[in-house]
């Protein structure tokens, strides 16, 4: 960049070098070119923190569970598989007396 603004300062007549507004506009272009520099410089430092960090930090890795699996296989149908309360209960049966 310095090397930019040399050039510039190179190509200019004699009699304009000379001139307020020039050498005004010559400073100006300077400090810009020093601040561009200094951007640029933060820029890539940005930008190294950044590759950085993405390196370092990567998705997290979730394993499947290690439960053991079902044993048994289930029925088909819904429900349970013992038989109906109805039939477990005691109910007392009917009588059927002819008296």
């Amino acid at each position: 960049m310095k090397n930019t603004l040399d050039q510039i300062i190179k190509n200019i007549p004699k009699e304009d070098k000379e001139n307020p507004t020039i050498l005004f506009l010559l400073q100006q272009l300077e400090q810009q070119f020093e601040i561009i520099l200094i951007l640029k410089e933060q820029n890539q430092i940005l930008r190294d923190e950044i590759a950085r960090l993405k390196n370092q930090k990567s998705k997290l890795k979730i394993t499947p569970s290690k439960l053991s699996k079902d044993p048994k296989p289930r029925s088909s149908h819904k429900g349970s598989t013992n038989k109906r309360k109805k039939d477990t209960v005691g109910y007392p049966q009917r009588r059927t007396d002819s008296a």
